[in-house]
Order: C-alpha cells, then sequence, then structure tokens
C-alpha cells in the first residue's frame, strides 16, 4: 500500500455511522459479559417528534448519555460521537449531573473504535 492509500478498515472507520458505532461496541459489552441498555437512535428521536407526544412514548429527559454499561457493581455512562460532532446544550448538562454525583461518564469518538472494541475485550475501559 502507497501513502495516501485507505484500507478498507480506514474506509470503514471513515464512513461508520453511529448506530454503527453503536452497535458495535453494544455487541462487544455483551460478549464480553457487560450488561448494556440503550435506545436505538430512531425511536428516540420519534419520542421527541409532535405527532407521539402524549401517546404513551416517553424516553425522559433529552441529552442522556446513549450506553449505560453496567458489570461487577459498577455503572458505566457513556455518551457516542462520530467525526466532529459535539456535546449539545442538555448532553452536557447530564453530564455535568452525572459527575457531580460521581459518577463514571465517558466520551467515547468513533475514531477510537479499534481502541474502545480491545479494551472492552480486556475490561480495562470500563474500570475506575
Amino acid at each position: 500500500m502507497t501513502h495516501g492509500e485507505l484500507t478498507a478498515r480506514q474506509i470503514f472507520l471513515s464512513t461508520m455511522t453511529e448506530a454503527e458505532f453503536q452497535n458495535g461496541i453494544v455487541a462487544q459489552a455483551r460478549t464480553s459479559g457487560y450488561r448494556v441498555h440503550f435506545v436505538p437512535d430512531t425511536l428516540y428521536r420519534r419520542s421527541f417528534s409532535g405527532k407521539h407526544k402524549g401517546h404513551g412514548l416517553d424516553l425522559g429527559d433529552r441529552g442522556f448519555p446513549d450506553l449505560l454499561i453496567v458489570r461487577n457493581g459498577s455503572i458505566h455512562y457513556r455518551e457516542l460521537k462520530i467525526g466532529r460532532n459535539k456535546l449539545d446544550a442538555e448532553q452536557e448538562s447530564w453530564r455535568d449531573e452525572l459527575l457531580a454525583a460521581g459518577q463514571d461518564w465517558r466520551l467515547w469518538h468513533g475514531n477510537d473504535y479499534d481502541e474502545l472494541m480491545e479494551a472492552i475485550r480486556n475490561d480495562v475501559c470500563l474500570r475506575r
């Protein structure tokens, strides 16, 4: 491979959607023995659309972290971002509240995908 050519892996990581990022993390966490809770993005978005308000689809306050991961008495809150996406005001508020409560909140970026997958497999990235 010459300089400037991208591997298939680099192309995948550069075009990965947040849903693909989340699905990979969730699958690896479950395979590694973690319990995981998340709300699929499509369902989350529907819960805040006008046509579903008042129809029993209330998923809580906006900005809650993408993943809630639990194992061995520890709770981990993870917000996932890809590309240049940044936290919005609601996500920053959840971050600040959770950190003030002494919780383990972290922002994970898609460009760290392979390192995160390895860390989950080795049970190191979720330790306090």
